[in-house]
């Protein structure tokens, strides 16, 4: 059977900016948006398939295609590890938790059942975890921090189970660098929890409109350290990070400015960086989105990922690039070596299934129509 090298020839959707996007001007939008000497890698799902984009590669994925998955699986979740590795995932078809790792390889089931809060590495032993309530037995009571690699490592982090709302709209939940909070809604109320068992605390007045007691929904966790508790959430404008501290104060206002994309934003998550938030704006098509609150700056990728993306949201981790000196050279292809894995079929960045017709006999001389959309092919193996 004939097999094909995975080749990113470059596919984003500009949304509301119809002009084309090239590899070239995704790479250096991105490395203008990112700390000098940093990438991003970044999972979401849509489509009932996860996707994952690693910056420094200018590569976009298809981690968990039909071929290797099944065709009645349904990806609703999708976090990287913190270290960039893995990626763990929900089939909510299933009611599987699974992990793979970034490239597509190692496909592992670990629970039949079970909810991803987020992924966390533990500072006790430094190994790269999990954290999932809703277990089969032994671990059924409360929440735990489960190891990616290390799977025999299994930690109670809370005696409550998280994430722990009766909202409709508290979205959002995830645990402190150290481990010592847990953040998300009780009703409609964001705040903190001490661990294991503490009890709650609440944000409290919020000066942004409307100014009261603060409510709202997409709850995320601050990656602060030393001590020092941090979270924000929406509190009525979706593009407008309301951060609270540990004793529920309000400390400050984040704008999730983007020039060019409009919008609600949904499915907030904080990457490990101070700076910078992941998700998916509803108005303006391309998706999902990498923000720098800092500087208000953003870079979107791929199209529309619809509704099921939306609340689940995207997230990302910023990883020191590859190499002792950091590089914003423009490859005007990404190749991404041949290795020895299970074969995916040929997908298209916005999710079609590609024939070896449409490939041809050189990869120079493809070229998909989608209207008036710019588009190119992610090129694997069938």
């Amino acid at each position: 059977m004939m097999r094909w090298t995975i080749v990113f020839i470059g596919v984003f959707l500009a949304g509301s900016i119809l002009s084309a996007k090239t590899p070239q001007q995704l790479k250096a939008e991105m490395d203008a948006v990112l700390p000098t000497g940093m990438k991003v890698r970044m999972a979401w799902c849509g489509g009932n398939t996860a996707y994952v984009y690693d910056s420094e590669e200018n590569a976009l994925r298809d981690l968990t295609p039909t071929s290797v998955f099944g065709s009645s699986r349904s990806i609703s979740k999708a976090f990287v590890s913190q270290d960039g590795e893995y990626v763990v995932l929900k089939d909510k078809n299933s009611d599987a938790i699974l992990t793979v790792k970034f490239d597509g390889t190692g496909k592992q089931k670990l629970f039949g059942q079970g909810t991803v809060v987020c992924t966390w590495v533990d500072p006790s032993d430094n190994k790269q975890c999990f954290i999932a309530s809703g277990l089969p037995s032994p671990n059924n009571a409360g929440t735990w921090a489960v190891g990616i690699t290390d799977q025999t490592k299994r930690k109670q982090v809370s005696t409550e189970v998280f994430p722990k709302t009766s909202s409709n709209y508290g979205f959002g939940c995830g645990i402190s660098v150290d481990g010592k909070m847990m953040g998300g809604f009780n009703n409609n109320r964001p705040g903190l929890w001490s661990l294991p068992s503490g009890s709650f605390v609440p944000a409290g007045y919020s000066p942004l409109k409307p100014a009261g007691v603060c409510e709202g929904c997409n709850f995320a966790i601050r990656p602060t350290t030393g001590g020092v508790y941090e979270y924000g959430h929406f509190h009525e404008d979706h593009r407008q990070i309301c951060v609270h501290t540990a004793d529920g104060k309000y400390k400050e206002e984040l704008l999730m400015g983007c020039a060019g994309i409009g919008g609600e934003a949904h499915g907030l998550y904080w990457t490990n960086h101070l700076d910078y938030v992941t998700a998916t704006v509803e108005e303006a098509s391309p998706n999902p989105v990498l923000f720098d609150v800092k500087r208000q700056k953003c870079v979107a990728l791929k199209d529309d990922c619809g509704d099921d993306c939306g609340f689940s949201g995207p997230n990302a981790v910023l990883l020191s690039k590859s190499g002792a000196t950091a590089s914003r050279t423009v490859s005007p292809m990404m190749r991404i070596p041949t290795v020895s894995r299970t074969p995916q079929k040929l997908y298209s960045i916005n999710g079609r299934l590609l024939s070896k017709s449409q490939i041809g006999a050189s990869v120079r001389s493809l070229r998909i129509p989608v209207g008036n959309q710019a588009a190119g092919i992610i090129v694997g193996c069938r």
